[in-house]
């Protein structure tokens, strides 16, 4: 956030719900570095086998880190984001694992 990595931060990928229901949602938190590994949480994937990671498909994307208790990212990063990624496997970003969110605090 401001040009600095977010350490323990919660992001979550939002599948579109026009992509239905065989499209999964996806999370990891953030390392010390601001880096993350977004993965469908082994229960919810569509097969025992299905491996970690996302599918293709339009999310909406959610960071969240509470402090104290309280919400320390703004509102249009989480509970009203406005935030998208699509995963896709022609995305130069996607593809060589660099998606990069740049929050501001105000």
């Amino acid at each position: 956030m401001d040009g600095k990595p977010i350490d323990g931060a919660t992001v979550m990928f939002d599948p579109e719900p026009f992509l239905g229901d065989n499209i999964k949602a996806a999370t990891d938190v953030t390392s010390p570095g601001g880096m993350c590994s977004p993965s469908i949480p082994p229960e919810e994937r569509p097969t025992k086998d299905t491996p970690a990671g996302m599918q293709l498909g339009l999310y909406r994307v959610r960071i969240s880190k509470k402090v104290n208790g309280q919400e320390s990212i703004p509102a249009q990063f989480n509970s009203e984001t406005t935030v998208g990624q699509q995963i896709a496997t022609d995305d130069p970003a996607v593809a060589s694992q660099k998606v990069r969110f740049d929050l501001k605090s105000k």
